[in-house]
């Protein structure tokens, strides 16, 4: 059976890259991917049957720490630092297809490494961290698009054992994951700013555009790696066979150059060969979805992804405004908690993202976060840890994890009122027990439960209710229901619904906001389909002046177009906008309802 249920993102923070889904042709329609798909193409990678089925996977044996494990941290530490700078974008230009500007020269940021030395860092503070805060493996960057090498390499002398540091700081990492025996793996971007040899395509045979994969072909030529591209794959060869062979036993290998509409393709990296050399290296290992092969797991950005157990999935978020150390708003401990809950009821892991500042020092807020956010979890834990999701579907209220004859109900909204739950075929509920000791009845409304949660509060404490079950519960007793909502049902993500305005397709319309927003979506619906129609979107930030968003055809009775705008290296949700104009072709019905969603 195709398990792709609930197109319900859950939870999403300012900066997204958003990638990336990858999914088999043959399961890919009729699946939730499909919605996502018409809106932003670029966030699912399709393979047709063939190359996938002849691709390299972990075992399901393989699998199973991991599914189980619900929490990881990642350690973004870079150059940027030195700055208070998030890693690359923004501190080195990019090399195409990347097209990032830095706000560094290259002289400037490649004499940064001659200031490292990380003074403050300690391996059993890190220990201590990581024991304190519930996480259950460890992903650790090794080298990020600038080029610089973490760790001892022989294949470079940009690297870390090159600094006043002088440790190989990839070893340090590893070696406080042994003491608090949880599982470790590497971040390794392919893209590489620094090497001279780094032409995955060569810039001749190209022009740029606006829009994934922004190149195309100039009229004439065929898109082709640069010349000295072959010898970048050897260095990545041996430098990623060191990694898999001077550490240990390594469990993940992340990647990170999403196909993203094709902006990057497997054979720049000879990704096949790459990865099957990273498995016999390290037997059991794990490999994400970003070298533009299927890997183990999907891996959405910034944001909650849908329930989905046709294979796994995991987000990776910051617990600030960026991946690594800056100043900037932390994550408090009760929403770094809830941000676990709802990846483990869409049946997904979530990957924490901090990162030290320059001298290795963590920072106290970012740290007690942490901690604190452990304190929940060494309480409720049971209802997180070697639980799948379900057997309800996430809801905007919240959703629902199991584990044996056990079901946890995890209620996020406040004043949520009564919820109502299915009953589930042959299985009964047998008791009720709230762990986090709120006030919750509960009731068998006959065809459904009930559980009326007025005098629970949730604003500053977890709500979870244990429900026993007559029998243990598996997969098949997931009741998968189509969900309601569609895109922008999602308010975490898109906000709520800013107006509503019946317009007239013979004409060009304005729909004044009332002041600035945050718009961060548009829905047409008209109750005749569209088949001949498009639209161009225009926004204006101060009122008077405009610029054209999208132009796009219209198919169907309901088109919702995120409204997204491409800054250093990553999508952020929304565009700071006063009013909207849409200009129809002809061809449309009379009448559509424009929808504006934001914040």
């Amino acid at each position: 059976m195709k398990r792709f249920y609930c197109l319900m993102f859950l939870s999403v923070l300012a900066g997204t890259l958003n990638a990336q889904w990858t999914v088999k042709e043959s399961d890919f329609k009729g699946s939730p991917l499909e919605q996502i798909y018409k809106a932003s193409p670029y966030l699912v990678h399709i393979m047709p049957d063939a190359e996938w089925n002849n691709s390299n996977f972990a075992s399901e044996a393989d699998m199973k720490w991991y599914k189980e494990a619900r929490y990881g941290m990642y350690i973004h530490f870079g150059l940027g630092a030195y700055k208070n700078r998030d890693l690359s974008w923004g501190m080195a230009d990019g090399v195409a297809p990347d097209k990032s500007e830095g706000a560094y020269p290259r002289s400037e940021w490649t004499s940064w490494p001659d200031r490292l030395k990380l003074e403050k860092f300690s391996k059993e503070e890190l220990a201590d961290i990581i024991r304190k805060s519930g996480m259950k493996y460890v992903v650790v960057v090794a080298k990020h698009h600038d080029g610089f090498h973490f760790y001892d390499t022989q294949y470079s002398d940009f690297k870390v054992t090159n600094t006043p540091y002088g440790k190989d700081f990839v070893k340090e990492v590893v070696d406080a994951c042994r003491m608090a025996n949880v599982k470790v793996g590497f971040y390794f971007s392919q893209r590489d700013w620094y090497h001279p040899d780094y032409e995955p395509i060569d810039t001749t045979t190209i022009e740029r555009i606006s829009s994934a994969p922004y190149f195309r072909a100039k009229e004439g030529k065929i898109v082709k790696p640069g010349k000295k591209h072959r010898k970048y794959i050897e260095y990545m060869f041996n430098t990623v066979r060191e990694l898999c062979t001077n550490y240990g036993k390594i469990d993940m290998f992340n990647f990170d150059a999403s196909y993203w509409n094709g902006m990057f393709t497997a054979d720049m990296w000879d990704a096949e060969q790459l990865t099957r050399m990273i498995r016999e290296l390290q037997p059991g290992i794990i490999i994400n979805n970003r070298a533009s092969l299927p890997g183990d797991y999907d891996s959405p950005e910034q944001r909650i992804g849908m329930f989905q157990d046709r294979r796994m999935w995991e987000t990776c978020m910051c617990l600030c405004d960026t991946w690594a150390y800056s100043p900037t708003r932390v994550k408090g401990p009760l929403e770094v908690f809830r941000n676990i809950q709802s990846t483990a009821i869409g049946n997904g892991n979530v990957l924490l993202s901090w990162g030290m500042k320059w001298n290795g020092e963590w920072d106290e807020k970012q740290k007690n976060s942490l901690i604190d956010a452990g304190e929940f979890l060494e309480a409720y834990g049971e209802s997180i840890y070697k639980t799948h999701g379900g057997p309800w579907l996430p809801e905007s209220w919240g959703g629902t994890t199991f584990r044996n004859n056990k079901i946890y109900v995890h209620v996020f909204q406040s004043q949520i009122g009564i919820i109502s739950l299915p009953k589930l075929p042959v299985i009964s509920i047998e008791q009720c027990k709230v762990l986090t000791g709120q006030t919750v009845e509960f009731k068998d409304g006959g065809d459904h439960y009930e559980l009326d949660c007025k005098l629970a509060l949730t604003e500053k404490a977890p709500l979870i209710i244990e429900l026993t079950a007559s029998r243990n519960l598996t997969s098949d007793d997931i009741l998968r229901q189509p969900q309601s909502g569609g895109l922008f049902g999602d308010e975490k993500t898109y906000g709520k619904r800013i107006c509503s305005q019946v317009v007239a397709t013979s004409k060009d319309i304005v729909i004044d906001l009332g002041g600035k927003r945050n718009l961060k979506g548009v829905q047409l619906v008209s109750e005749e389909p569209t088949e001949k129609g498009n639209v161009s979107i225009w926004l204006s930030e101060g009122g008077n002046t405009w610029k054209l968003y999208q132009t796009l055809a219209l198919t169907g009775t309901n088109t919702e177009i995120p409204i997204t705008t491409y800054v250093a290296g990553i999508l952020v949700e929304g565009i700071a906008t006063q009013k909207i104009k849409l200009q129809f072709a002809s061809g449309m019905a009379s009448n559509v309802i424009c929808h504006v969603y934001g914040n």
